[in-house]
């Protein structure tokens, strides 16, 4: 079975385990309310696709994956065929090249998916994080994890914090428009993340 109701890859129906721990069951339903009918930019998705297809499966529109992994000559965007009124476009290029594609565009509907980022400075990434009215967090800070550069974190403490869901593999963090004061950490990922 392929297709937003089940994500088969490699031979084997995978639940929504990615290489950086796995999205709980209470953020499976509320993704489920947040990503409904919705385009979707996962950014860092990594080259298989695998997140595209777990955000359709969750009820996505349409999933622009990004990743700069398999690069080669300048960027690249490939449709990729997922069934009836469903859509993933795999773009393989940098953040900035990306922002460059999408900015001017109406992306106010767009929700921003950030599973695991990097912990050093990404250019783009805060540009299009800009143009996003929800941002929608995974990961874990921890003392013997990081996620998320100083400056990711900078930015995001202008941002509301709309919702907190905590599991012991990730924490998800749902933040909604600009703010025009600076917060201190709201919660525990926030408060272990890298200084900013």
């Amino acid at each position: 079975m392929t297709g937003p109701q089940g994500i088969f890859l490699h031979g084997r129906l995978r639940a929504g385990s990615s290489m950086f721990g796995e999205i709980s069951e209470g953020m499976r339903v509320r993704l489920k309310e947040i990503l409904q009918g919705k385009e979707i930019w996962a950014l860092g998705a990594g080259p298989d696709l695998h997140e595209a297809w777990i955000l359709l499966s969750l009820g996505a529109k349409r999933v622009w994956s990004v990743d700069k992994s398999q690069r080669f000559l300048g960027s690249s965007t490939n449709k990729v065929q997922t069934g009836s009124g469903y859509e993933i476009l795999d773009f393989r290029g940098y953040f900035e090249e990306f922002f460059d594609l999408k900015r001017g565009e109406d992306n106010t509907q767009v929700i921003t998916f950030l599973k695991w980022p990097q912990t050093n400075f990404t250019p783009g990434l805060i540009d299009l994080l800009g143009l996003s009215q929800t941002i929608v967090y995974v990961g874990k800070n921890d003392g013997a994890t990081a996620c998320g550069s100083p400056q990711l974190w900078g930015y995001l403490s202008r941002r509301e914090l709309q919702e907190e869901i905590q599991s012991c593999k990730n924490d998800m963090l749902v933040y909604g428009g600009v703010s025009p004061i600076e917060y201190p950490p709201r919660c525990r990922e926030e408060k272990e993340a890298p200084r900013f």
